[in-house]
């Protein structure tokens, strides 16, 4: 038998204060005492979730963002919600926005402005006043829309598990109940709402799915919001799975440094699938749009091979492939990472790789520190001709990362270290040196 929307549906269990208290507690985490700050748009949705709360003698403050993007309409919006706060005595948080705001927030469109806007002023008012709650009322069919619309885009798998119940301090203590369920408890308790006539329209994507896709799919499966909390269920588990897997890949393959990942070629061989381990490791980290193909290609490609992400940069090394993350230390101030003191030589000569000792009688104050050039040269310790310190970097067969970030260490215009690799043999103490100067490099490194 089809479903006629037209009738009500007597199999739909009813949003009681039971099932609201069950999920909020059990699902979204909530302490009993605990203020939450309620997101209030005018909608159906968030004045059910103030009733609920205020049902329940749940302590309640509302925040409210007037977005102005339909004149008269939204000013109303404000003034219903302002009156709601004072229908039931609690704070009540406005936010104004002009054209000016929506430009601050750098999006290319006006949802996903909105978005960054409103929950930054949810924040912002939660730090303020100490609450350790943020409500917003997505429900159910807000979560099917999100898995649908992040299925139809390409996602992973986490994608397609709907809206979580909390995200940090903020969680959506409806996501257990359906948008019908909300509109009838509405109703049966003479609840007053806004419509925003924006929901009406076709214009965005997902009121398209909202207005036509949900309501065929459970006109034509009955079952179906059932069918998708199982499905959720089984996804999360799914991800879970999957973490797990790639926390195991990533102890046998990776060597995580403060700003870079060294994965062994050599590992991921001999993991199985562990290209597709890989695959996903590289697009949590900012390569949204690598292939299978691509990271293939990259495996079996030249040294140096490089791929640039947003966020990091990948380079091909003989052995290894080093992810290294754009903007970090490694490109500060190398004098910032240099350090020396003057002491009594006992005789002992330090192998530890970023630190070295000179004799202090060989040395004119003050050093110099900066990244190597072309034409760089110096005698290294122990020998007799000078070598260029791009040869001596070559030799020690370094990543191309590494190589670029190599530093030198110059008094006057001779080389006296180049840090992490060589000495130059001028500098070096001798069996009469009586005074040193301990030079140390890159400080926080282990090795120090």
């Amino acid at each position: 038998m089809r479903y006629d929307k037209r009738k009500k549906d007597l199999t739909l269990p009813m949003l009681s204060a039971t099932q609201f208290i069950n999920f909020l507690v059990n699902s979204c985490g909530y302490v009993q005492g605990e203020a939450v700050l309620v997101g209030v748009s005018g909608g159906v949705d968030s004045v059910v979730l103030c009733d609920l709360l205020n049902s329940n003698n749940i302590p309640f403050a509302i925040a409210h963002v007037n977005f102005r993007l339909r004149e008269k309409e939204s000013d109303e919006e404000e003034i219903f919600v302002a009156a709601l706060a004072k229908k039931y005595n609690i704070p009540f948080y406005l936010e104004r926005c002009t054209p000016e705001t929506f430009t601050a927030t750098n999006e290319n469109s006006i949802q996903a402005g909105a978005r960054k806007i409103r929950y930054r002023f949810f924040e912002l008012i939660s730090k303020q006043n100490e609450f350790k709650k943020i409500a917003i009322a997505h429900h159910k069919d807000d979560s099917i829309e999100t898995a649908l619309l992040n299925f139809a885009r390409g996602t992973g798998v986490k994608g397609l598990t709907g809206i979580n119940p909390v995200n940090g301090n903020v969680i959506r203590p409806l996501l257990g109940s359906t948008r019908a369920e909300i509109i009838e408890y509405a109703k049966e308790n003479n609840i007053a709402w806004r419509e925003d006539s924006s929901n009406a329209t076709d214009k965005y994507s997902r009121n398209r799915f909202r207005h036509h896709l949900l309501p065929y799919l459970m006109a034509e499966i009955p079952q179906a919001y059932a069918g998708f909390d199982a499905s959720f269920n089984r996804l999360t588990e799914t991800e879970e799975l999957v973490h797990g897997a790639m926390e195991l890949w990533a102890k046998s393959c990776c060597d995580f440094k403060d700003n870079s990942i060294q994965i062994s070629i050599e590992e991921v061989s001999k993991f199985p699938k562990s290209n597709y381990f890989l695959l996903f490791f590289l697009r949590k980290n900012g390569f949204k749009e690598i292939q299978i193909a691509a990271v293939l290609n990259l495996l079996k490609g030249n040294s140096g091979t490089q791929f640039f992400s947003s966020t990091h940069r990948l380079i091909k090394d003989r052995t290894s492939l080093f992810l290294i993350t754009k903007n970090t230390a490694t490109e500060n101030a190398v004098e910032d990472s240099f350090i020396f003191y003057e002491e009594q030589y006992t005789g002992v000569i330090p192998n530890k790789e970023w630190m070295a000792i000179v004799d202090a009688s060989t040395i004119t104050l003050p050093f110099l520190v900066r990244k190597w050039e072309n034409g760089d040269k110096l005698i290294p310790l122990g020998m007799q001709g000078h070598r260029n310190v791009s040869d001596i970097l070559n030799e020690l067969k370094l990543p191309l990362h590494k190589k670029e970030m190599a530093s030198v260490v110059l008094c006057g215009d001779e080389i006296v270290w180049v840090p992490g690799y060589r000495i130059a043999d001028k500098f070096r103490v001798k069996p009469n040196t009586s005074s040193i100067l301990r030079l140390l490099f890159n400080t926080k490194n282990d090795d120090v």
